[in-house]
């Protein structure tokens, strides 16, 4: 059943027992890493819907946040610290939260942080919506086209096998199955496998946009390694589409339909913003810089394309990078 339909009314007869009538309650929706990136755009759009949104919230971050929905549940991720009877009820949960891992050099004490975040707070929220008795239906949980590891210009789907063994590869496997035990429940759980998600104000794109408007900015590596990317807005649509699908499950690769190289991603950047780009940094030069995150953040190459969206009816607003760079930063 679908929780709302955001993107066909005449499907409302669909709503079932999560209609927004006046006979049936409506939905309620928990929301984790509600201040990150995606995490803050889809609340916004889901505060627009008919549904109850409640957002589990870091006790450091609820007291800095602003009122996006109440009331917040505190907890603490990595300990799962969270009183069972909190979660009771909910139809759908939305989990985002998880270390940036690009936040810092990846010394043993870091990616023990990276991996504490997303996959031993993943299993700890695991553990108790599978306690629950009032268990919700869908629990919709970040990933990342990591999984697939350096694939070179070869295309891949939500078919294609992990075979990265690096730690990308083993931190999305694993962040993956925490959840898996969700099934056993009845719970259906859904991997969204999110490309590069590209905006202006935060992110990779906004931390680009100062050296190449200072016309500092070019290729890295060879720039032939793909980038698998996707705008901000379609990346929270396909949430939402996911969202409200009746059978979704398992992974879905959460990106454009046209990956680019980093060459040409430089180039379309560049001309969006009426600059030159004649640098360009030698792989070995990033790989000094930023150690073994370099290889699997910027030089690796991950050609995805989102299959099981597209099979589903999903629409993108956005499908060529040139014409999304021109609408994000005009002027």
């Amino acid at each position: 059943m679908m929780l709302f339909d955001e993107f066909n009314s005449k499907n409302q007869d669909k709503l079932g027992r999560m209609s927004s009538s006046p006979q049936t309650p409506l939905p309620r929706i928990a929301v984790t890493g509600s201040s990150g990136l995606i995490g803050s755009e889809l609340l916004r759009r889901l505060r627009t819907m008919p549904a109850n949104v409640v957002c589990l919230r870091r006790v450091e971050s609820q007291a800095k946040s602003e009122a996006h929905c109440s009331p917040d549940i505190a907890w603490e991720p990595s300990r799962g610290v969270l009183r069972p009877e909190q979660l009771e009820g909910f139809d759908a949960i939305i989990h985002l939260a998880g270390r940036s891992v690009n936040s810092g050099w990846w010394t043993r004490a870091e990616k023990q942080r990276i991996v504490e975040s997303r996959v031993t707070a993943t299993q700890r929220l695991a553990e108790q919506l599978g306690n629950l008795q009032a268990k919700p239906r869908l629990f919709l949980g970040a990933s990342a086209i990591g999984f697939y590891g350096d694939c070179g210009g070869r295309q891949v789907t939500e078919d294609t096998a992990c075979a990265a063994q690096t730690f990308l590869g083993q931190l999305v496997r694993d962040w993956e199955a925490a959840a898996a035990p969700l099934t056993e429940h009845g719970i259906a759980v859904v991997h969204a496998r999110f490309g590069v998600v590209l905006a202006p104000t935060d992110g990779a794109l906004a931390k680009m946009l100062p050296a190449f408007r200072w016309a500092m900015g070019g290729r890295l590596g060879t720039g032939q390694q793909y980038l698998s990317w996707i705008s901000l807005q379609d990346s929270c649509r396909a949430l939402m589409h996911l969202l409200q699908l009746p059978d979704a499950c398992g992974p879905y690769n959460v990106v454009s339909p046209n990956p680019v190289t980093n060459r040409q991603f430089t180039a379309h950047l560049a001309k969006a913003l009426h600059r030159p780009a004649i640098m360009s940094v030698p792989g070995w030069v990033l790989r000094c810089a930023l150690g073994e995150m370099a290889d699997e953040l910027l030089l690796a190459s991950c050609r995805a394309v989102p299959q099981r969206l597209l099979e589903t009816g999903f629409t993108f607003q956005h499908t060529e990078l040139p014409k999304m760079l021109r609408e994000h930063l005009a002027g």
